[in-house]
């Protein structure tokens, strides 16, 4: 009963070594960018 669990974990672990160079992940999302830029400007120059 013990071996079932354990052999779970560990063929999960093998499929996840050869697909991780077969397939790189994808690069990160780029940076959230400001929608308006004015907006910014718009409070700091209320101030």
């Amino acid at each position: 009963m013990k071996l079932a669990p354990l052999r779970h974990p560990i063929s999960v672990q093998r499929k996840t070594p050869p697909s991780s160079p077969s397939s790189p992940p994808p690069p990160p999302p780029p940076p959230p960018q400001p929608r308006r830029p004015t907006s910014a400007r718009a409070r700091s120059s209320r101030r």
